[in-house]
């Protein structure tokens, strides 16, 4: 498989922020029929189930699936999730200042499966969190680089306190896992290699 790249000089790790863990999602859809394919469903419930832990929502200032999430945010007074709906200039900036990217996706047939705000975030050195069902879950069991999860809400939690207590070694497998699999290098390679059989 060849994977996409990633900048790894405009993606950098920084120092961990202080503070209270934050979980960052930048995968949203445009379209409420996507909401439960990217899990956001079983999002809000982990933050309803862990006040103390911040939910950043990264949303997209297009499509009409803002409104329905954030009346539910606000029904369920989830004053723990952030909710910007804002074109981002600077996505590295996001990474750095969360603990952890989520991607609770529950249906592959409507989702990436390697999706770009993963890869990003392991390039700043921030590990992620996906559910089991994503095209690169083995990989980031093997590079110990994440916590791979059932698409549950207790799966979820457990893999958000797996790495509130382990972020130190999940930091340093996350860059090293970018620049082993998703470096501009590896990508050419690859490909060099993939036209020479064809050839």
């Amino acid at each position: 498989m060849i994977f996409p790249l990633v900048n790894l000089k405009q993606f950098q790790p920084t120092h961990t922020p202080d503070g209270p863990l934050k979980v960052l999602f930048a995968s949203s859809p445009d379209s409420t029929d996507l909401l439960a394919a990217r899990g956001i469903p079983l999002l809000l419930s982990a933050a309803e189930r862990l006040p103390n832990v911040t939910f950043r929502l990264l949303w997209r200032p297009w499509g009409n699936s803002y409104e329905s999430v954030a009346e539910e945010v606000r029904r369920r007074e989830l004053l723990n999730v952030e909710l910007p709906r804002a074109r981002v200039t600077d996505m590295a900036v996001e990474y750095q200042n969360a603990h952890v990217t989520i991607a609770p996706f529950t249906d592959m047939l409507k989702c990436k499966p390697v999706p770009n705000s993963l890869i990003e975030s392991l390039a700043c050195g921030r590990p992620v969190i996906l559910t089991n069902l994503i095209g690169v879950a083995n990989l980031i069991e093997e590079e110990r680089c994440g916590v791979v999860c059932q698409p549950t809400v207790d799966g979820i939690c457990d893999a958000i306190e797996r790495v509130s207590s382990n972020s130190k070694n999940f930091k340093f497998a996350a860059r090293a896992a970018t620049e082993k699999w998703f470096s501009e290098e590896t990508f050419i390679q690859k490909y060099r290699s993939l036209y020479s059989e064809l050839l």
